[in-house]
């Protein structure tokens, strides 16, 4: 049979062994936000045509993971005006219309 002793100093060994597994994992997530933070922070470059180039940071959907796209700011201005109006048509789509009043 285990003694009391034995079955305390055992869980007193693992508890110790998570606390310092916690403290290590919490210091190195607080070290390196300001890294992850940066990483988001979008690039502007110039290419040959003298257009302004972004790159930024988009997440994969269905992923944790990112993927860097670089595009000139005319590009960005068209994708952002293409996907409100693609939302903007969508929304108008699933609204229920709008009922006369029959005046009675």
């Amino acid at each position: 049979m285990i003694s009391p002793a034995h079955t305390f100093a055992a869980r007193w060994m693992r508890d110790a062994a998570m606390r310092v597994f916690l403290a290590v994992t919490g210091a190195a997530l607080f070290v390196s936000g300001p890294a992850l933070a940066q990483a988001q922070s979008p690039k502007v470059t110039q290419n040959d045509d003298g257009d302004k180039v972004i790159c930024k940071s988009e997440r994969i959907i269905g992923s944790h993971l990112s993927d860097r796209v670089c595009r000139t700011k005319s590009d960005w201005d068209a994708a952002r005006f293409n996907d409100k109006h693609t939302l903007d048509r969508r929304n108008g789509e699933l609204r229920a219309p709008k009922l006369k009043n029959s005046g009675g």
